[in-house]
């Protein structure tokens, strides 16, 4: 009797044991072992969230089948739309195209010349040290949110088992997967969405603000007559360009990359989601986590790098206020002793600006990384045999099976088991003799009951199981000592469950005890079964 392991990668590790057996009551001897080739892992396979899984494309042909495009069109939910980190997805789109501030006094000089005479108190002059310190009205243009971006599309599906070829994803290292490559052509941009993948946006913005301002702070008196002055309450008009700052929301740096083939899902991938994840998901943009209120920045150097502002603000600004238009003719320009400012004064008023949100528009999404909990079960046999059958006992083959499990799963795994049997992958449970003439020692008796006690002379066959424990429990279907057993069920339709725990389970062992015993009628040669055992994690 031979044991084979196989690794056949699902989510669950599998143990190939292939039994042979000789029944010896028309001649003796051991039975030739026969053992199968290793057969090489395949791709694992896993489940998607059930919610709408939203990755990147950024090919002109559709979408891979399955796959909806949702930036391509006007009103789709990230049709020139940025995504933004969130716990939850949001219904509608936050933000703004573009921006201003309000400005406000900060100083302002004063002409400090006298025009005209000052003897007697007859008219009201602008005072030579006046200021304006007031602003009555201002105009700030408008600037973009938007920081330097390359559109890509995004796309989602309600579920998966594979990344279609061409696929684009985020990761937060640069080591990557098998069949994933570097996805270089967005790097250094901000990622948004539409249907194409031309860039724009700017690294830095300016306004041009103009203001207005109040009369002047001070006033004296001065000599009337009919020489042309500003008034005591005139105001001035200047404009002037602010300050370049930096367009930069805030901002977590995502590693972009392509599968290059069909792929499964592998662990590590960061996905966006309209919904919260199921649990083999780790939602990484919680208000504690890394990707909370952050924009997606792609660099292929320095992953998980935050940085950038909620708001910006500009240098203070100095403005050159013209000369005012407010005059009246009926000053004394001959002055003997001075009062007054002259009419075509100027100043410079420096004002301030007052911090303001950037934000582009974004839509709040949820992002999340792949990490389904580890589940291992291996074995270290190669070949488990029995002697020579006959009909006067029970026979154990040598030595037991062992099986190892671990996983970190909070709510443990199952380890099921079923065989192949005879005379196909389809047939009952048994041991099968498959040359001519065909026969079969059926599992757990002749009937395929679920359980047996095995008795020299009675065909029969199945196997008993114990555990180290603490975590893993036999089922009792093969909870047995003495010549008690459970029967197996043939294909994986019908696998049981051998063993299982409700909590994580660390190097615990499972060994597998297998007994049989012939009738007279059981025609001689070499029988043999396949047992497959499966470890899942529990939801």
């Amino acid at each position: 009797m031979a044991k084979i392991v196989k690794n056949n990668l699902g989510n669950f590790l599998v143990i190939l044991i292939i039994f042979a057996l000789v029944t010896g009551w028309i001649f003796s001897g051991w039975p030739q072992i026969w053992q199968k080739p290793p057969i090489p892992p395949e791709i694992q396979e896993a489940k998607a969230a059930p919610e709408n899984m939203i990755l990147l494309w950024d090919s002109d042909a559709a979408p891979p089948t399955g796959w909806t495009c949702i930036s391509c069109a006007a009103g789709d939910s990230f049709y020139q739309v940025f995504p933004r980190g969130s716990n939850i997805y949001g219904s509608a789109t936050s933000g703004a195209p573009t921006h201003i501030h309000t400005v406000s006094y900060v100083s302002c000089t004063s002409p400090g010349v006298y025009a005209y005479d000052d003897g007697g108190v007859e008219i009201t002059h602008a005072a030579r040290d006046h200021i304006h310190n007031t602003i009555t009205s201002q105009t700030v243009s408008a600037a973009s949110n938007d920081p330097p971006y390359r559109n890509l599309k995004f796309i989602s599906t309600p579920a998966t088992t594979t990344i279609p070829a061409g696929v684009i994803a985020l990761f937060d290292t640069t080591s990557l997967p098998a069949d994933w490559n570097l996805y270089t052509a967005s790097d250094n941009y901000y990622l948004r969405g539409e249907n194409n993948t031309t860039t724009g946006g700017l690294a830095t913005h300016t306004h041009q603000v103009q203001v207005t301002t109040g009369g002047p702070d001070t006033t004296e008196g001065g000599l009337t007559a009919s020489a042309s002055r500003v008034t005591e309450t005139h105001t001035h008009t200047g404009s002037a360009t602010s300050s370049a700052t930096a367009n930069l929301p805030p901002y977590v740096v995502a590693v972009f990359a392509k599968a290059s083939v069909n792929t499964s899902l592998p662990t590590g991938l960061i996905s966006m989601f309209d919904a919260d994840p199921d649990a083999d998901w780790d939602v990484i943009s919680t208000t504690t986590g890394a990707y909370y209120q952050k924009f997606i920045y792609a660099s292929s150097t320095d992953p998980g790098l935050i940085g950038g502002n909620t708001t910006s603000t500009h240098d203070n600004l100095d403005i050159p206020l013209e000369a005012s238009a407010d005059t009246v003719a009926d000053a004394d320009a001959i002055p003997s002793n001075q009062t007054g400012t002259p009419l075509d004064h100027t100043h410079t008023m420096t004002v301030s600006f007052a911090a303001t949100t950037t934000l582009p528009v974004y839509r709040d999404t949820i992002f999340a990384k792949y990490t389904p909990p580890a589940v291992s079960c291996t074995t270290p046999l190669t070949e488990t045999i029995f002697p020579t059958l006959d009909n006067n006992d029970v026979y154990t083959s040598s030595p037991d099976a062992t099986t190892t499990a671990s996983t970190t799963n909070a709510t443990g795994l199952t380890m099921k088991i079923y065989d192949v049997g005879g005379p196909d992958a389809t047939g009952t449970p048994s041991l099968y003799k498959s040359t001519a003439p065909t026969d079969n020692i059926g599992s757990a008796d002749a009937s395929y009951a679920d359980t047996a006690t095995l008795v020299a002379g009675t065909e029969g066959y199945g196997i008993q199981a114990t555990t180290t424990g603490p975590n893993l429990n036999i089922d009792p279907r093969f909870l047995w000592t003495g010549n008690n057993v459970g029967g197996l069920e043939a294909s994986s339709t019908y696998a049981v469950t051998l063993a299982s725990s409700s909590a994580a389970v660390a190097d615990e062992v499972v060994t597998i005890i297998h007994k049989a015993a012939a009738s007279a009628t059981n025609v001689a040669g070499d029988y043999s079964d396949t047992i497959t055992i499966t470890c899942t994690v529990n939801p």
